[in-house]
């Protein structure tokens, strides 16, 4: 029996990246038990019979469980606080000029000097900047305390300015707050969400506090500690459950904040692919509870949560050293998780250029006449773009990636002196001549039951189609065309190892697919050590997949899986091994009135189980499923 207790006198910290094996004093045999009583899933006989601990942990085949020696746990914990360095106190970007100015930290001998966000530092004691490296500038300002250094600051207007700042100490918190030019937008970097990040948010919020737009930049955000953002969330959603754990005994807990919001504007998330665990926490709130929206690119897909145990719940095993081990899966307050699929944007677009797309949706609702604006609708909010900006030479480019990530459900209005007229994505970009403009849809879809499913998923990079444009709705499905399906929707990791199979050849084109799919749980065999890859893929296979997928991508499903009725009221026809998926996805499911909620394009009992499935009708499956359970919101 797990002794729940102590798992809360432990950190739940969420990082994405690892440690390597190191030398330890704890015992192979100790790190067997105590995997065996924290772990989230069953230990492999292979990590139970490794005499080890490295091999134990190697056998495990899981990269978020390590040993950590007292010099990596140090170094750890410090990860998640505010740094420090020895210089002149400036945040910068290299240009072809030196050093551009970007940000300057308060107390630091650049503030006090006068320095500010725009100049540019173009020599330093006597060095010309211009074309070199960040980092040889930045060594050149950095130095011993107290000694000084004499650089020339080329300010905004063109003026030039010689100056001598003795380096400091100086603080570099992990969480920025400034005021963007357009005097309405808040912004806020977070690189970690640790013991200080809640102070950092709540300063930068009151100090602003009449912005009209809050965009809180994860993009690289690693993660951190699950207390550290639950809490935050609160400044922006307020008190209640921003997130549920699961352990490996189906034992639910959930972290409630307890701070009242600080604003009541909108938050704008930016997420990168290396935005994961506790900043996934982050985006998925504000998602899940209508906080706002996500922009970027789809993030890591780190679902699952660790404890830190060290001396002071295990004084047997550890002295100064500590272990962490994966204990929890996590699920946002809509029941989905984050792991392998990551979070899904409201507007999937390249990370680089995620910050300059939601300046685009920075105004205030306009009064009076409403030409020339648009209102969009995303993550429950109104948001008004003013078309004369966004089509200004510095923003239509980014104005037409907007407009190319907007998924075919998205509300979009177009103003008409006092009132507002529906439109699309399409008409804006045509009557606008907006460039950059590519429409995410198939040629062939339009009309059918499967074009809204089909051009969602193809908005949301999860159906990838044709090289001629076309997603041949009609045609019937592969094993192999599967898995690669699965691969693109679900965002697997390759695998460059696993089951094999004599049929599917190492360099053909779906055998990393193969391998991902059959890794994740949602394919296997069909027996004698063959895959079947050319095999079509019937009804009742496709149906038996995404119910695994369902079960693995929410609570509600997961929870329902475990409790299939001995009477399902599946028709005659299904195998045994595809009943309980089949009810899973047309019968376990139900609204807000009671009412059944149907996973499936068609009425279970008109499906015929043994003739194969078409890509429309998976497509419409997957779809329906996403959208139910809002990964995707329309």
């Amino acid at each position: 029996m797990k002794h729940l207790w102590k798992k809360f006198t432990a950190l739940i910290l969420i990082l994405a990246l690892g440690l390597a094996p190191a030398a330890q004093a704890l015992t192979a045999d100790q790190l067997k038990a105590l995997l065996e009583e924290y772990y989230i899933d069953e230990v492999p006989q292979a990590a139970l019979d490794a005499e080890t601990v490295e091999e134990v942990i190697q056998a495990l085949g899981d990269p978020y469980t390590m040993y950590m020696t007292p010099e990596e746990f140090e170094a750890f914990q410090a990860s998640m606080k505010d740094s420090s360095v020895v210089g002149i106190g400036i945040s910068a970007l290299p240009d072809e000029d030196g050093l551009l100015v970007v940000g300057v930290y308060a107390g630091s001998p650049a503030e006090k000097l006068g320095l500010v966000a725009g100049d540019r530092i173009i020599s330093v004691d006597g060095h010309n900047a211009a074309g070199q490296p960040a980092d040889t500038i930045t060594g050149w300002l950095k130095g011993e305390e107290g000694t000084q250094v004499t650089f020339t600051v080329r300010h905004a207007d063109g003026t030039q300015e010689d100056c001598t700042a003795t380096r400091a100490q100086v603080t570099i918190p992990a969480t920025t707050t400034e005021l963007l030019e357009d005097g309405t937008t808040g912004y806020i970097a977070c690189t970690t969400f640790g013991e200080e990040t809640l102070g950092h948010f709540t300063e930068g919020i009151q100090a602003y506090d009449d912005v009209n737009l809050w965009m809180v930049d994860l993009r690289n955000n690693g993660g951190g500690d699950v207390y550290a953002v639950t809490q935050t969330l609160g400044t922006f959603l307020g008190e209640g459950t921003q997130v549920y754990l699961r352990d490996s005994e189906d034992q639910y807990y959930r972290y409630v904040s307890q701070q009242e919001s600080l604003t009541i504007s909108p938050t704008i998330v930016l997420v990168s692919p290396q935005t994961a665990s506790a900043a996934e926490i982050f985006s998925l709130a504000i998602k899940d509870k209508q906080g706002g929206m996500v922009i970027g690119s789809n993030t890591y897909g780190k679902g699952v949560a660790q404890i830190i145990l060290t001396e002071e719940q295990q004084p047997e095993a550890l002295d100064g050293d500590a272990l962490r081990i994966t204990a929890y899966q996590y699920y946002g307050v809509n029941g989905n998780t984050a792991n392998r699929i990551g979070v899904v944007p409201d507007l999937l677009v390249e990370a680089e250029d995620a910050d300059e797309i939601a300046r685009l949706f920075s105004a205030r609702e306009p009064s009076g006449d409403k030409s020339g604006w648009l209102r969009i609708h995303l993550g429950g909010w109104r948001w008004y773009v003013d078309l004369e900006n966004a089509m200004s030479q510095e923003n239509a480019p980014y104005f037409g990636k907007m407009l190319s990530a907007l998924a075919p459900g998205c509300v979009i209005m177009q103003g008409l002196g006092d009132t507002w007229l529906k439109t699309t994505a399409q008409q804006v970009a045509t009557l606008n001549n907006v460039p950059n403009y590519q429409p995410r849809t198939f040629s062939d879809v339009e009309g059918l039951d499967c074009q809204k499913a089909a051009d969602t998923l193809r908005t949301y990079e999860m159906l990838l189609g044709y090289k001629d444009g076309t997603f041949r709705p009609d045609n019937t499905l592969t094993r192999a065309e599967l898995c690669a399906l699965l691969v693109q929707a679900m965002g697997l990791p390759a695998a460059g190892s696993g089951v094999t199979f004599t049929d599917v050849a190492e360099d053909s084109w779906y055998a990393s697919s193969i391998k991902a799919a059959c890794a994740a749980g949602y394919m296997e065999g069909v027996g004698q050590g063959r895959f079947d890859p050319k095999g079509t893929v019937t009804h009742e296979e496709m149906i038996t997949v995404l119910g695994r997928l369902a079960a693995e991508l929410n609570l509600n499903f997961y929870q329902a899986s475990k409790e299939t009725p001995a009477e399902t009221g599946v028709p005659e026809g299904y195998s045994d091994w595809a009943e309980p998926w089949a009810w899973l996805l047309a019968k376990s499911q139900r609204n807000i009135l009671g009412q059944t909620l149907s996973m499936l394009y068609d009425d279970l009992e008109n499906i015929d189980p043994q003739t194969s499935a078409t890509r429309g009708e998976t497509a419409q499956v997957l779809y329906t499923i996403l959208s139910a359970v809002e990964v995707i919101k329309y």
